[in-house]
């Protein structure tokens, strides 16, 4: 059962209650908490820089549930993804962690809505899409939904901070759903 009292269900049906399920999302959490520190939500948990470095090295050595004991492999020797563009930077960072919650459509129906309370913005919604600014969409993708008086649920992506072409690549397509409905 999901800590976060938003969630009345596991988000996507994900969940973390054996050691090889643990180890079959190891890439998605190696995101998630490790490199974006998006997850666990709000840090609710107080993971710590070295428990992420851990989990980091843990990841990196091959997820394997019979290791020994921690290794010390730093985060940055993690490689990173490349990108053709930072349009095609953020169509991936949208598709992996905005779909999920917003929708592949961003219609605010994804796979993990049906838990959310309150309900992930449906970003087709013209009166929305006329009162947002460009200012405050990229405050709420680097910030967080709390930041901008919405939902703490939706994390802050510190990672993009040094991306802001990323970041306006993002509004494009948050802006996109909204044009398509004029």
């Amino acid at each position: 059962k999901p800590t976060n009292p938003s969630f009345a269900a596991p988000p996507s049906g994900v969940m973390f209650d054996t050691p090889e399920r643990i180890a079959s999302y190891a890439p998605r959490i190696f995101v998630r908490a490790v490199q974006t520190k998006t997850m666990p939500l709000g840090n609710m948990t107080f993971i710590t820089e070295t428990e992420r470095k851990l989990l980091g090295g843990w990841i990196a050595q091959g997820a394997d549930l019979q290791a020994p004991g921690p290794v010390d492999i730093p985060v940055e020797a993690a490689q990173d993804k490349t990108y053709s563009s930072p349009a095609a930077e953020a169509k991936a960072i949208f598709e992996e962690r905005c779909t999920p919650c917003h929708g592949p459509e961003g219609r605010g129906n994804g796979p993990s809505s049906g838990s959310l309370n309150p309900k992930p913005r449906n970003y087709h919604d013209l009166k929305w899409q006329e009162q947002a600014t460009d200012a405050g969409i990229s405050k709420a993708i680097l910030e967080g939904g709390q930041s901008v008086g919405k939902s703490s649920v939706m994390p802050a992506n510190p990672d993009l901070v040094k991306k802001p072409e990323v970041v306006a690549e993002l509004v494009k397509i948050i802006r996109g759903f909204g044009a398509a409905e004029k």
